[in-house]
C-alpha cells in the first residue's frame, strides 16, 4: 500500500473516530445538563435531537472509522503479540457500537415516541432516556480509553 493511501486511511479513520466520540461527548454532556434542569418536557427534546445527532452524525462516522482503520491494518502481520492495539480497537469498536451508538436513536425514539402518548413527565420515558445518558457515559470512556491506546500504540 503506499504512503498516500496509508495517510488517506489514517486520516479518515481519525475524523471518524473523533466524530464519533464528539457526538458521544456531547450526548453525555447536554444529557446532564439538561437532566439537571429538571424539566421532563426539555428532557424529551434532548432527546429527539440526540436520536437524529446519532443517526445521521455517529453511525456513519463509527463506520468510517472502521472501514478505513480496518483497510488501513489489512495488510499488516495481525499477530496478537507485535499488535494488541488493534485488537484493543477491535474490542473497543465492537463494545461502544453495538452495545450503546447502534441502539442510541431507536431508544431515543421509542422514548420520544411513548413521551406523545403517556407525557414527558411518564416514569418510563425518563428512565429509557436515562438509560441512554448513562450508557453513552460508558461509552465515552471506552472510546476515550480506545482512542488514547492507538495514539500511543508501539508499532
Amino acid at each position: 500500500m503506499d504512503s498516500g493511501l496509508q495517510t488517506t486511511l489514517v486520516v479518515l479513520a481519525v475524523a471518524g473516530a473523533a466524530t464519533w466520540i464528539l457526538v458521544v461527548a456531547t450526548t453525555a454532556g447536554w444529557g446532564m445538563r439538561v437532566r439537571s434542569g429538571d424539566d421532563p418536557a426539555a428532557v424529551v427534546s434532548y432527546a429527539r435531537r440526540i436520536a437524529k445527532l446519532s443517526l445521521f452524525v455517529a453511525l456513519p462516522a463509527a463506520l468510517l472509522a472502521a472501514v478505513a482503520g480496518g483497510w488501513f491494518v489489512a495488510d499488516r502481520d495481525l499477530a496478537l503479540v507485535d499488535n494488541w492495539w488493534v485488537g484493543t480497537g477491535i474490542g473497543a469498536w465492537i463494545v461502544a457500537f453495538f452495545g450503546s451508538s447502534l441502539l442510541r436513536g431507536p431508544q431515543l425514539n421509542r422514548a420520544v415516541q411513548i413521551s406523545s402518548t403517556a407525557g414527558a413527565d411518564d416514569e418510563d420515558v425518563q428512565w429509557r432516556i436515562r438509560q441512554v445518558d448513562l450508557t453513552s457515559r460508558g461509552e465515552l470512556v471506552l472510546l476515550v480509553v480506545a482512542a488514547i491506546v492507538l495514539v500511543i500504540r508501539p508499532t
